[in-house]
């Protein structure tokens, strides 16, 4: 530091310029423009569960099929929100009917409006799914933790078997440790879920 950066003050202390002492908040001020600004600023970041923990954690396993989804508007909350309605055809755990059920997720589309949370599961009419629902707290099911509680079941006229397919949708960022090893195969044999 050079006698240009110090000052006495009264009493005869020395004292930094302001100058100098602004040029110390320069680097955790770089730090956060880079970070608010990088591609995952506007995604969604997630430390992806094991399938034992996906297991443990559900009220409920089913598999069926999509027969509806219906876009709605929450005008007290401001929200839009979609129902999906699935026809079960097998319950691996929880006390869920064999019969119909509605999922309620938020996002959606409604007329004009459209509302999306970056790594929500998607639906597709007719679509064939293996899913890990919860219970919220007003009773209604939602799919459990984004995405990675809906799996796409698929047959392969080859082998003969199911398939259970789970992507990471674009806009989610997922972060894997060291604890749950490499990221789990996109495919999995369905008998796997099974058991």
């Amino acid at each position: 530091m050079d006698e240009a950066d110090l000052s006495q003050d009264a009493s005869g202390r020395l004292l930094e310029s302001r100058s100098r002492k602004a040029w110390r908040h320069l680097p955790p001020l770089l730090f956060l423009c880079v970070f608010a600004f990088s591609p995952h600023a506007n995604a969604t970041i997630v430390v992806p569960l094991p399938e034992s923990a996906l297991i443990e954690d559900a009220d409920a396993i089913v598999i069926g099929h999509v027969t509806s989804i219906q876009g709605n508007y929450d005008q007290n909350r401001g929200i839009i929100f979609s129902n999906i309605t699935v026809a079960i055809e097998e319950v691996f755990k929880g006390e869920i009917p064999v019969g119909e059920i509605t999922l309620r997720q938020v996002g959606g589309s409604f007329g004009d409006l459209h509302s999306w949370i970056e790594g929500s599961p998607e639906f597709a009419l007719g679509e064939r799914a293996l899913l890990f629902l919860k219970v919220d707290r007003n009773g209604s099911l939602r799919v459990a933790h984004l995405y990675q509680g809906k799996f796409t079941v698929s047959f392969d006229p080859i082998s003969g078997e199911e398939y259970a397919t789970r992507e990471t949708p674009t806009g989610v960022h997922a972060l894997y440790n060291s604890a749950h090893g490499r990221p789990p195969a996109a495919r999995k044999r369905l008998i796997v879920f099974a058991t």
